[in-house]
């Protein structure tokens, strides 16, 4: 090969490229790692996707030594704020969606604690209920989790929206989980409904019933109701539309029935 030719075309002996580059994911004649292993899934096997529940693992003698080290105070409700500012648990530990408490190798709780965690075992919840405590799973988005590490930067108390419904059914409504959002599964009047907006004189379910007249057609029927001159606003005097079949009416004007 003659002086400034191409480095991808030059051999030395027994053919070995000597470059910058040598060819992607050649090692040396041996079978390359990404073959060795056979694909299972398209992320690989512990890939860790947006939303998947995914937990970092404290167990319940470590909160035990450090409430016996006074490095946590027994007397409050031990969240992950005062773990992260007793330096129980490192930053590089707190990933969405934050921790499971796992009772481990722990027989007895001495003393009542009061634990807000995103995640726990039954063991753990039943060791801690038993002597007194009370233990609540705190499952939040990731925003809900940021104001939760930095309640410095929220003055103002800010809404936080629901968590996805797969995590709100295993977690923040689970009664077993004692989730955060049990005490309101049951009773959806309580927390805010999604076709609500974001008031806070919204948390009810918002009105589906009108008291007014939306089209032509349904004024023309109603224009001699006697229900509807008498009604003023805000009195909850409902017009019976299902009685009208005005759904009907509205296709049959526009030619769909």
């Amino acid at each position: 090969m003659k002086i400034g030719g191409s480095w991808k075309y030059a051999r030395s002996y027994n053919d070995a490229r000597k470059g910058y580059a040598k060819g992607q994911w050649q090692e040396r004649k041996m079978t390359p790692r990404f073959m060795l292993a056979p694909r299972v899934s398209a992320g690989g096997p512990r890939n860790r996707y947006e939303g998947k529940a995914t937990f970092s693992r404290i167990p319940l003698s470590k909160i035990l030594w450090a409430i016996d080290t006074g490095r946590l105070n027994p007397n409050e409700v031990i969240t992950l704020f005062h773990l992260r500012k007793a330096n129980v648990i490192g930053d590089g530990e707190i990933l969405w969606p934050g921790f499971v408490l796992l009772a481990g190798g722990v027989e007895r709780v001495p003393y009542p604690i009061n634990i807000e965690l995103q995640n726990a075992s039954a063991r753990a919840i039943k060791l801690i209920e038993e002597s007194g405590g009370s233990f609540t799973c705190v499952y939040m988005t990731h925003e809900g989790l940021h104001q939760e590490l930095h309640p410095e930067q929220y003055p103002l108390f800010v809404e936080q929206d629901l968590p996805e419904r797969k995590g709100l059914e295993s977690f923040a409504t689970n009664p077993r989980k004692r989730g955060w959002l049990s005490q309101w599964y049951e009773d959806e009047g309580k927390y805010a409904h999604p076709d609500a907006g974001r008031r806070l004189s919204h948390y009810i379910r918002p009105p589906t019933a009108r008291d007014f007249p939306a089209t032509v057609e349904e004024y023309d029927i109603v224009k001699h109701h006697q229900k509807w001159h008498l009604n003023q606003p805000g009195t909850g005097t409902v017009l019976p539309w299902h009685s009208y079949g005005t759904t009907d009416v509205l296709r049959s004007t526009s030619g769909v029935l």
